[in-house]
């Protein structure tokens, strides 16, 4: 009986640092075999609330004074421009599925964007994402709004005292005028693009149809084509056995011997 408790013993704790290896090796097999898998980028949660020089660069409309009337002007130009050519634009690839090119000015707008700053998604870049495109740029201008609205009372106070002394009553109107500005284009910009977006997703419901038609077309034009020149060479066929010459005409001489 003493022989056998040591040897209970060392076997029970054999058979726990065997449980314990048999995890450990389950556990790396598991990493190893989710690191094999396909990694995608990783993207913020929730991106930092604030202006953007290279969304809305200070050199556009830089007759505009007033940062705030310049801002806006830049956006409702953009979107209007964007707008327009998605209805009159309308580029299909058919080689590889049916892909709507995107137009120039998406193009334009979606690469200053952080979701499209990455090659690889914006060559993935279609003209069906109009909506997340101008909900991302709305975003990006409601904090450059927001921007404007905390430090408004330093750079009111800045643009009056570069040209004179600082004036309080020539501060606050300004002031008070900038903030009404402010809260404006917050109140409207976002409601007025929904609108938009669903003015034009109406418009658009049927757009993959349209786009599946044209690529049908396309190949039947191909086909059609492609019988046409093979009836082209058929007739070329009874010419060819002729070792002489398969382009031209046998003289009369041979042909009644």
């Amino acid at each position: 009986m003493n022989n056998e408790l040591p040897l209970s013993g060392m076997t029970r704790w054999h058979l726990v640092a065997l449980g314990l290896a048999a995890a450990a090796l389950s556990m790396l097999f598991a990493t190893s075999s989710l690191g094999s898998v396909l990694v995608y980028p990783q993207y913020p949660v929730l991106a930092a609330c604030s202006g953007s020089s290279i969304v809305f660069p200070p050199a556009r409309f830089i007759v505009l004074t007033d940062p705030v009337l310049r801002l806006s002007t830049d956006y409702h130009a953009t979107v209007e421009q964007v707008t327009e050519e998605h209805m009159s634009n309308k580029t299909v690839v058919c080689s590889e599925g049916v892909r709507d090119v995107p137009s120039d000015a998406l193009k334009h707008l979606a690469e200053k964007l952080p979701p499209w700053r990455d090659p690889a998604d914006y060559l993935g870049l279609r003209e069906s994402d109009i909506g997340a495109v101008l909900l991302e740029y709305v975003r990006i201008y409601e904090c450059t709004l927001k921007e404007h609205q905390l430090f408004a009372p330093s750079r009111v106070a800045h643009e009056i005292s570069k040209n004179n002394l600082f004036n309080f009553f020539e501060h606050f109107p300004k002031f008070n005028q900038r903030l009404v500005d402010i809260d404006q284009e917050l109140r409207l910009a976002r409601p007025t693009l929904n609108r938009t977006l669903k003015l034009l997703g109406g418009m658009d419901r049927l757009r993959p149809v349209d786009l599946s038609l044209e690529c049908l077309q396309r190949s039947s034009l191909d086909i059609r084509n492609i019988l046409s020149l093979a009836a082209d060479s058929a007739s070329c066929l009874p010419r060819a056995t002729d070792a002489r010459g398969s382009l031209r005409d046998l003289p009369n001489e041979f042909e009644n011997p």
